[in-house]
């Protein structure tokens, strides 16, 4: 649970809060284009159900959302994030795993006693 504490402490300050803000406003706009989208078609399915005016909306629809989509990923992308040496990346493998044996013999230490629960 530590390494996890202290992983989520370095990801807010690589993204403080340019991640946060990309998501609020790109996936709500994301979400209203597809409310719309289904709410155009359930209208249009009831007002023209016998007439070819049915594949009006489908035709607006598809296009809003591929743009809203795609505009969702490319902010994603755009995110500047910090680029790992393998140096790096090894010591933090090292910190985990360390983290788990310190865990790991932590649970060792419960189990040994008789209030651990095995006699």
């Amino acid at each position: 649970m530590r390494s996890l504490w202290t992983y989520s402490r370095e990801f807010q300050y690589l993204y403080p809060s340019d991640l946060l803000h990309l998501l609020v406003r790109d996936a709500i706009v994301f979400f209203i284009a597809s409310v719309s989208s289904n709410a155009l078609s359930m209208a249009s399915w009831t007002a023209f159900s016998n007439s070819p005016k049915y594949f009006i909306a489908k035709a607006f629809a598809t296009p809003l959302l591929s743009v809203a989509g795609q505009r969702l990923v490319l902010n994603l992308r755009g995110l500047k994030g910090r680029t790992y040496t393998s140096h790096d990346l090894s010591c933090e493998v090292d910190r985990q795993l360390k983290a788990f044996a310190e865990a790991d013999s932590l649970c060792q230490d419960d189990m040994s006693h008789p209030e651990g629960g095995r006699t």
